[in-house]
């Protein structure tokens, strides 16, 4: 723009209001547009296949979390039966002892 002003040439190619130098700029920003678009497409093109692959993996998980929380339920449960079962053994080892020897527990047990 200062050479064209005058200052280097004198008279300037391209007077002030700039024909020439708006459209060398038209014609930059219409070669311009097409590539940003396409850019904007194929940005547009790898996020969607890494929102697909983000989905499949999320899912993956979700179907693991799901699996692992059935076999705790299912572990919890069979500790639960296999403490009902102690506590039963203890009651009836401890029943029996109590029939089989009386005095002894009489004996150990203050009044």
């Amino acid at each position: 723009m200062l050479i064209n002003d005058g200052l280097v040439l004198s008279p300037p190619f391209d007077p002030y209001p700039f024909v020439f130098f708006n459209l060398i700029l038209a014609i930059l920003v219409a070669l311009q547009g097409p590539l940003i678009v396409m850019s904007q497409n194929r940005q547009v093109l790898k996020d969607r296949v890494q929102a697909e692959t983000d989905f499949r993996v999320n899912l993956k998980n979700e179907v693991n979390i799901e699996r692992l929380l059935r076999e705790i339920s299912q572990l919890n449960g069979q500790l639960h039966e296999r403490l009902r079962q102690l506590e039963s053994d203890r009651a009836g080892s401890y029943n029996r002892l109590k029939t089989d020897h009386p005095s002894q527990h009489s004996q150990s047990t203050p009044s």
